[in-house]
């Protein structure tokens, strides 16, 4: 009895023992944690993206991803949020007011403006993005274009192998590098295929048959001219007759405007004959609505558009060649030709125009911007002005926002959106197979994007700042670094308990708080002098990763250190409790030497 008793008194002097040293690790680490986050500070931050919303145009659909992920990326990210409703509609959803600025290559209207209380005045419009309008082709289904050509007579008892008189070859298109694949087509022919034009083709040399065919039909000899074959030709699998089918926008939209301004401008006597044949529509004036949808496919947005080019085998309405209809024609931005995943549809191609000047000129980054560098916001200058190497077909879409109202965050974010999307986003258009603002029209947006700040910053409990970092919603880039002074808008300083260190200037690197100056419960930067703006305006110096302007505008600020390494405070307890358990033992064997 006295042994089991033993027994159980040493179980509970042992796990007495251990549960005492689990506490005091516990404990140690506890204490270690504590001193150290009061050392190092809390930097867990969390920083709140702002929303920034936008409507309009499908212009910039193929950009607009990676524009997103770029201003998601800054140190106070921008949640950029587009939806393309088609430029009329996306007008009206700003108006409503249901979005902060509105995308399109068509301007206000009269009647549009008269909903604003000051008309134009009450809009800061900036040049944003540069738009083409591709002319994309689904080859018609299954042969594409395979010519049979008759070079002899296979009848004729003077020739020594009658197959030699048949030739069977497939057209692909213009070999060029920068144009591979591309289909020449005349301006009169592509204008009758948009409209629907029933004209016939223009009388060819005697003794050559076949007059009857239609304008818009692949088999019209000018048509045949361009693609350098001989008149005599016949497609297999085609009839004469046959066009290709147009997939054009349902939804009201600037390709709709640009494609009848088209055909109003190259192809006049085509304008003239629609209207005629169908006098019972009203062609003008141009509208973004496409007057004839009935006797075409049509889709909502430029993506449902094209994607009406990957199924060619389905009906005539989706281009399966019948005696009418061989092959899709989408006009839609050039970028659309490849889909989101990144690849082109089997037997899509993109066609060349002739422009002024007289060349055939397919829709490239380099063609695109030769056009907007000799044009500047003249939509379709190259159509009917002469400059060498330039698609005809270009345009720039127009950022609108509100010249009153906003609030400081949408002043701020606004404002670097446009700086971004004129500077560093450009690069992103020759990705995707557009072209980019020339350097005046930068300048514009550049302007515009310090007249939002100027016109908005006027709460009394915003501040504007001028400086030449672009700020904390900035992404990072080498254009928005070389922009030059800049106007923020930010809220002013909240009443912080104590004094708030304040850095005038900061770095990539992590800051200490020996780096700035100390600001006084609600205070401001003292004001500088400058040419440019106001006595009441601070004058920051630029900063790469937070701009002093946002300190002003977020106090009190979060611990000096939070760009740096984030406090483990696991690792820290951990640590704290292995060295209690490492040293418990040395140090009661030396406090105990100390007694003795």
């Amino acid at each position: 009895m006295s042994t089991n008793t033993g027994h159980r008194a040493r179980r509970r002097v042992r796990l007495s023992h251990g549960l005492r040293t689990a506490v005091g690790a516990l404990l140690a680490g506890l204490t270690v944690m504590l001193i150290g986050q009061v050392a190092w500070g809390d930097t867990t931050v969390t920083v709140e993206p702002i929303d920034i919303t936008g409507v309009g145009s499908w212009g910039p659909f193929k950009e607009m991803t990676a524009w997103q992920n770029a201003l998601s990326d800054a140190v106070v990210p921008i949640n950029l949020r587009y939806t393309p409703h088609g430029t009329l509609l996306g007008r009206q959803e700003f108006l409503d007011g249901n979005a902060d600025f509105v995308m399109t290559g068509t301007p206000f209207t009269g009647d549009e403006l008269a909903k604003l209380k000051n008309g134009a005045k009450d809009l800061i419009d900036v040049p944003i993005q540069v738009s083409s309008l591709g002319m994309l082709l689904a080859r018609p289904y299954p042969n594409g274009f395979k010519s049979r050509v008759l070079v002899c007579d296979p009848d004729d008892p003077n020739t020594p192998d009658p197959t030699i008189c048949i030739q069977d070859s497939t057209y692909n298109g213009d070999d060029r590098p920068d144009f591979k694949g591309m289909l020449k087509v005349p301006s009169d022919n592509l204008a009758a295929m948009l409209v629907g034009y029933s004209g016939k083709c223009p009388p060819p040399p005697a003794p050559e048959a076949d007059t009857h065919l239609p304008l818009g039909s692949w088999s019209c000899n000018t048509l045949l001219d361009a693609f350098g074959l001989p008149h005599t030709t016949t497609w297999i699998g085609m009839s004469p007759t046959a066009g290709p089918v147009q997939v054009l926008r349902s939804d009201a939209d600037e390709t709709n405007y640009f494609v009848q301004q088209f055909v109003k401008t190259a192809a006049p006597n085509v304008w003239a004959g629609v209207q005629a044949e169908t006098s019972q529509i009203q062609w003008e004036p141009i509208g973004e609505r496409f007057p004839r949808l009935t006797q075409v496919a049509s889709r909502d947005g430029a993506q449902q558009q094209t994607e009406m080019l990957g199924f060619p085998d389905q009906n005539p309405k989706t281009g399966n060649f019948s005696n009418q209809t061989a092959g899709i024609l989408a006009p839609a931005p050039a970028s659309a030709i490849d889909n989101d995943q990144g690849w082109r549809p089997p037997g899509v191609a993109l066609l060349e125009l002739k422009n002024k000047h007289g060349d055939w000129v397919g829709p490239t980054p380099a063609t695109i911007d030769a056009a907007v560098d000799a044009g500047g916001d003249t939509p379709l200058y190259a159509l009917d002005h002469d400059v060498p190497n330039a698609y005809p077909l270009v345009w720039v879409n127009h950022l609108y926002v509100r010249s009153s109202g906003l609030s400081v965050d949408q002043t701020e974010g606004l404002a670097t959106i446009i700086r971004y999307l004129a500077t560093d986003g450009q690069a992103v258009a020759k990705d995707v197979g557009e072209g980019r603002l020339p350097s005046s029209l930068v300048d514009e947006a550049l302007a515009g994007a310090d007249d939002i700040v100027k016109s908005n910053c006027t709460q009394s409990d915003a501040i504007e700042v001028k400086s030449s970092d672009p700020g904390p919603y900035a992404p990072d880039g080498a254009g928005m670094n070389a922009i030059g002074p800049m106007l923020h808008c930010f809220a002013k300083a909240t009443v912080p308990t104590t004094s708030t260190t304040i850095p005038t200037t900061f770095s990539t690197a992590p800051f200490s708080p020996s780096s700035g100056s100390v600001l006084t419960p609600g205070a401001i930067p003292p004001a500088v002098s400058d040419s440019t703006t106001n006595a009441s305006t601070s004058t920051v110096k630029k900063s790469k990763t937070i701009s002093a302007a946002l300190t002003v505008a977020k106090l009190p600020m979060p611990e000096p250190h939070s760009n740096g390494p984030e406090f483990d405070r696991t690792t820290t307890l951990l640590a704290g409790a292995a060295g209690f358990l490492l040293l418990r033992g040395p140090t009661k064997r030396f406090l105990g030497r100390l007694t003795t």
